[in-house]
């Protein structure tokens, strides 16, 4: 998600979100890598797995990529583009 973060912006004001919805979306994502990261590294730490859910992680990272770069109808994309960054950021 680091490597990505910096360049969503400029492809969320591609898709021409405005500058709150992106924020929003931003924001949220942070959220999310702060209440979600713990619990990954808790049950690395505990299972002992911890190559394995990494490489679980980078696997399912995949589809919310994919979905990014779906085309989207006008009145949805900030929904589905908002949608697809936040379960990025859970993986």
């Amino acid at each position: 998600l680091a490597t990505y973060a910096r360049y969503m912006t400029i492809y969320f004001e591609a898709n021409a979100l405005s500058a709150t919805q992106i924020g929003s979306i931003l924001a949220v994502s942070r959220g999310v890598d702060i209440l979600i990261s713990p619990v990954f590294n808790g049950l690395a730490d505990r299972t002992k797995r911890a190559r394995t859910i990494v490489q679980l992680s980078i696997s399912f990272s995949i589809i919310p990529m994919i979905a990014l770069a779906m085309p989207v109808t006008e009145g949805l994309k900030f929904i589905a583009r908002s949608s697809a960054y936040w379960i990025f950021a859970l993986v």
